[in-house]
């Protein structure tokens, strides 16, 4: 005011200059502000804050028409319940508008019934997207040609084509008590098929899947895999978690890219591999894989695995050495142990004396004692005895047999080549007896066979090598 009184013309253009600098400094203040707001981390969210509801009750289902979220936490619901983890709560989430708490105001959770449980698992966020030859159409859970041309014939219309299912959920996880969060999680499902209904079908199937490793891992007996200082491989599971050494231990790998396919190309969650332990503390275990099929990147978990281990093998021995082979099917009892028995049944083919091809049958008892293990391979010693009766007919026509006890060794080694499949290359020597005793038999009587020259003698011993596959049933 003073510099306006005494210079009137030269305090003009130093006011506005001082009132420019002024609101320069005042706009990079804000935005300064703004961009240290932005950095600050997203606070959790607080489920007192949020509208969620009860899943519809199964008796109401048919007089009430459940959406797909209600599908998925009754599923969710019978899961927990076979867990024994009755003490979490299953809820969906709603809209804050008026529409939604008046429709589903007798099922809305208040904070009191919250804190009846320890925990609370809300379905946030559920999408259904499906795609044919590049379209997008707006599709629903219930009406697969939702959004689609009603005035053509969808089947001539999809005819040829590949429809493409995405379900993908967002999962919250809160503290009953509290209301605080405690994480999420978000699971989807793919499914890929020539009918929009058959490829919703398959990308419930897979989201189904992907939930259940989901709740084992936050409430089942589940540890990540971690390295020590030794870099042996460890997991948080120890006796106190009834883990004891020898114990079976299914691998779990997170969602990744598929490698073998386009980068667009997504391999949902899913077994990796199996592991032993070879160590087990209180609450920490030594583990060694001792299988494994797909990479194992970080976010990877381990499960304890106790269901039986039974697997089918599928085996030929080629007359390659000596003239005898075996086409059998064999059905193993421990296909992972150190101690592997077999039991089959085979078809044989053999020379007798005459240098005459004979068919028949036979069956086995093997054990398998495994010598060395690695994630891909195993190499072991198979000891076996078997019952063969080769046939043929006599000189008179009658179809007679004679019966050869065999046995053989063997050393194998078993290629991983996918989660249940194993290639079996393996070579060895074959013993049997020899017999000149054939006879058949009608009508509950026994006869011996009749030669016009001295009776053939069956049974031959020789080097042998074997290949076929193994398929596990876990």
């Amino acid at each position: 005011l003073v510099m306006l009184k005494l210079f009137p013309e030269q305090a003009v253009p130093s006011l506005n200059a001082a009132l420019s600098l002024m609101l320069c400094l005042m706009f990079c203040s804000n935005l300064v502000g703004a961009a240290l707001s932005a950095q600050e981390p997203a606070q959790p969210g607080d489920a007192a804050a949020r509208y969620y509801r009860f899943p519809l009750p199964l008796t109401t289902a048919l007089a009430t028409k459940p959406v797909l979220a209600d599908t998925i936490a009754w599923r969710i619901q019978a899961w927990l319940k076979i867990m024994e983890r009755t003490d979490v709560l299953v809820a969906i989430s709603m809209a804050a508008d008026e529409a939604s708490l008046s429709r589903w105001r007798s099922l809305q959770v208040d904070q009191q019934t919250r804190r009846k449980y320890s925990e609370a698992l809300v379905l946030q966020e559920i999408n259904l997207t499906q795609q044919s030859d590049g379209l997008k159409p707006a599709l629903d859970y219930f009406d697969p040609l939702a959004g689609a041309d009603h005035g053509r014939d969808p089947g001539k219309s999809q005819r040829g084509k590949r429809i493409r299912t995405e379900i993908s959920l967002r999962i919250e996880y809160f503290d009953g008590q509290t209301g605080t969060g405690l994480g999420f999680a978000s699971v989807r499902g793919f499914g890929l098929s020539g009918s929009p209904h058959k490829s919703k079908i398959k990308a419930l199937h897979t989201l189904y899947e992907q939930l259940m490793l989901e709740l084992e891992r936050i409430y089942g007996t589940a540890a990540d895999l971690a390295l020590n200082a030794d870099n042996k491989l460890t997991v948080a599971l120890g006796k106190n978690d009834w883990v004891e050494p020898n114990d079976l231990l299914l691998l779990i790998a997170p969602e990744q890219l598929a490698h073998y396919a386009k980068s667009e190309a997504w391999q949902p969650a899913g077994p990796a591999g199996l592991a032993r332990v070879t160590g087990a503390g209180d609450s920490l275990a030594l583990i060694k894989i001792i299988r494994q099929w797909r990479p194992l990147p970080t976010g990877s978990f381990a499960l304890p695995y106790s269901k039986p281990l039974f697997s089918l093998s599928l085996q030929a021995q080629p007359p390659l050495f000596t003239p005898f082979a075996q086409y059998g099917l064999y059905l193993h009892g421990s296909a992972l142990a150190d101690l592997d028995f077999n039991v089959g049944a085979h078809l044989i083919r053999t020379k007798d004396s005459d240098d005459h091809q004979d068919w028949g049958v036979g069956f086995s008892l093997s054990g398998r004692g495994r010598l060395g293990e690695s994630r891909r391979m195993d190499t072991g010693l198979q000891i076996g005895i078997g019952l063969n009766l080769p046939m043929r007919k006599d000189d008179q026509g009658a179809t007679v047999s004679t019966m050869l006890l065999s046995a053989q060794t063997l050393l194998t080694t078993e290629i991983v080549l996918s989660y249940r499949m194993n290639l079996i290359i393996g070579a060895g020597y074959h013993w049997s007896t020899r017999s000149t005793h054939w006879s058949y038999s009608t009508d509950e009587e026994s006869y011996a066979a009749y030669w016009n020259r001295e009776a053939p003698e069956a049974g031959r011993k020789g080097f042998i090598v074997t290949v076929g596959y193994r398929y596990c049933l876990f």
